[in-house]
């Protein structure tokens, strides 16, 4: 998948409700990255240099020249734009460099599973401890 989509994360899960009520806290997010510019309105991923998690918004505003596109995005729950998520000193997001994708397509919750394992440790060790028993009882 990530070499028809171009993006080295081609289905994210939204961890946060800063994309309310567009998308929920859980929702699987399909990701396409052949897109030669975003449009304002269009929801996208990013990365920060310095930050693993990747945020989903909306463009606000774009630039664009013939090779390059700049874009400002903000989070449709959010009251302003994502200015101070960027790195330091950084206006606006790169299109080629900053972009893991932008969204085509999402499954609502399925991801919920993923938000529980990282977040509640309890669910993790029952979630293990059941693949345990299951193993050994299995008798493969």
């Amino acid at each position: 998948m990530s070499i028809v989509a171009n993006s080295h994360s081609p289905i994210v899960v939204v961890l946060s409700g800063s994309m309310e009520p567009a998308f929920q806290r859980g929702d699987v997010l399909f990701l396409w990255n052949r897109d030669s510019m975003a449009k304002v309105g269009d929801v996208v991923v990013y990365e920060i240099q310095g930050k693993s998690i990747p945020i989903v918004h909306r463009v606000l505003r774009e630039h664009h020249n013939l090779d390059k596109q700049y874009l400002l995005t903000k989070g449709d729950n959010n009251a302003v734009d994502d200015l101070g998520l960027y790195a330091k000193k950084q206006r606006y997001l790169n299109q080629k460099t900053d972009l893991v994708g932008t969204v085509k397509g999402y499954v609502p919750m399925v991801g919920y599973i993923t938000i529980l394992i990282t977040e509640n440790i309890y669910f993790k060790f029952g979630l293990l401890g059941l693949m345990g028993i299951s193993s050994l009882l299995g008798g493969e």
